[in-house]
């Protein structure tokens, strides 16, 4: 009725005398309003607002399912479990279990999500170990902290292995020994060493601890800290062995590196690029857009003089070094007499290089360097004196047989004009003898002469 009084207390009743709404204004707690249910259940309270803004419904007076306050939402559960189960407040949701005063899962206002326990998404997905989260189809997190993210029949059986998506991958080990291994993605891959992983691929198999699979097909890094990058088939079974990629490769060094088709390496410390039957080129500084073909040589090195010059190891073994007048500049000539003598002054021995027992006749770097003054300029501006480069050595000798040739020119000139000489006195010598001839035959035709001289004066005396 207009201008009305209510009593502290207005209740409605129903015809069983169950008492179904009341509306009560105390001084004490403030006004509030609640319905509640059948007589069968007198002493449920199903509905309550109240002036706070505090506005509920809950199976008993004892249980309130839903409440809502004027800064957050309450979910509770059963009455048996009294555990509040999620909250949302102006600070995010908050999924609760207030019976082990933990907060398992919250997403706050900013966008993070905080999850303690396991989260599963998808289809016929399992998370068996605590802390697990398996997302996707089919995927299985059976181990603590272990993770499947995406894609469909995924294991991740040991503690801590991670699977980030593809299909039928698996990640720790059948007996779960492989801890924190990962398998990024693929399909059909296999990281069973601890602390392992496989980027991708599919068939591939990282079986060590530590080792890598980054992806490729049917590759197996089957012992500690061993490495395949890419390529098909490819096994490194001995420590630090590293495939950076290529076909049917094989590893079995200790810190030994293959790389090419069907490469194969069983001794520590040693790397190969290609082998003999396919065959490969390795170039330094150098590449397709150099040269006319780019890489021409077994070992081709370098486009200018800031980075090899092009030289290069020919097909037929022979070392090849950049020569061309194009290259060269700050030319001087040389006094070949001075090269002969300083070359006389060079010290020559036989020697070995120490603990080798391989025996050379070679100059010593600083020997030759203190003579002919070539070589390399270090950055404090002096020669480097410790090394020797085989052209200069080779320039050196030229130098010396060009002026060992201009020498026996001059002698060759020099011994045809004695032959002229000597040809000469022979000729005087011959003109000598015939002379000496001559004269023995005048003298004896003079004799002859005076011997029939006398006859013919003896004659006439005698007549």
């Amino acid at each position: 009725a207009p201008n009305a009084t209510l009593p502290e207390v207005f209740s409605v009743q129903n015809s069983a005398g169950d008492q179904t709404f009341e509306l009560r204004s105390d001084p004490a707690v403030g006004a509030s309003m609640s319905f509640y249910s059948t007589a069968a259940k007198a002493s449920t309270k199903g509905t309550e607002i109240n002036e706070q803004g505090y506005f509920a419904f809950g199976a008993t007076e004892d249980d309130t399912a839903v409440a809502i306050s004027e800064a957050s939402i309450t979910l509770r559960s059963t009455a048996a479990k009294q555990e509040d189960f999620i909250q949302i407040t102006p600070d995010g949701i908050f999924f609760l279990n207030a019976s082990r005063s933990e907060t398992l899962m919250t997403i706050t206002s900013e966008g993070d999500i905080r999850a303690k326990g396991q989260i599963a998404v998808g289809l016929d997905v399992s998370n068996a170990g605590d802390y697990a989260v398996a997302l996707g189809h089919g995927n299985h997190a059976d181990a603590d902290s272990s993770g499947v993210l995406s894609g469909y029949l995924n294991e991740a059986t040991a503690r801590g292995a991670f699977i980030g998506g593809g299909c039928k991958n698996k990640a720790g080990g059948a007996k779960g020994d492989g801890l924190t291994t990962v398998v990024a993605g693929g399909c059909r891959n296999e990281a069973n060493g601890a602390n392992s992983f496989i980027g991708g691929g599919k068939g591939n198999t990282a079986f060590g601890q530590w080792t890598v699979v980054c992806g490729g097909m049917n590759n197996y890094a089957m012992w500690h800290t061993s490495a395949i990058l890419s390529g098909l088939e490819n096994y490194t079974g001995r420590w630090c062995a590293v495939i950076p990629g290529g076909i049917a490769d094989t590893v079995m060094g200790v810190h030994s590196m293959a790389f090419g088709t069907h490469v194969k390496i069983d001794e520590d410390y040693q790397v190969a690029f290609w082998d003999g039957d396919t065959s490969g080129m390795f170039g330094i500084n150098r590449d397709s857009d150099d040269g006319v073909d780019g890489i021409d040589y077994p070992i081709h090195v370098g486009t200018d003089a800031t980075n090899g010059n092009g030289a290069y190891l020919s097909a037929g073994g022979a070392w090849t070094d950049g020569s061309s007048r194009g290259f060269k500049e700050n030319f001087q000539q040389l006094n070949g007499r001075e090269v002969l003598d300083r070359l006389g002054q060079l010290p020559m021995e036989s020697w070995e290089y120490k603990g080798t027992g391989e025996r050379h006749i070679w100059p010593c770097a600083e020997d030759f360097h203190e003579q002919f003054d070539v070589g390399v300029i270090k950055e404090d501006g002096t020669r480097d004196v410790k090394y020797l480069a085989a052209g200069d050595v080779a320039g050196v000798a030229l130098v010396g047989v060009q002026e060992l040739y201009r020498m026996v020119q001059e002698l060759q000139a020099k011994t045809q004009e004695i032959e002229g000489l000597r040809a000469q006195l022979d000729e005087q010598e011959q003109l000598k003898e015939r002379i000496a001839q001559l004269e023995a035959l005048v003298e004896t035709l003079l004799a002859q002469e005076d011997r029939s001289k006398s006859g013919d004066d003896k004659m006439a005396i005698n007549q």
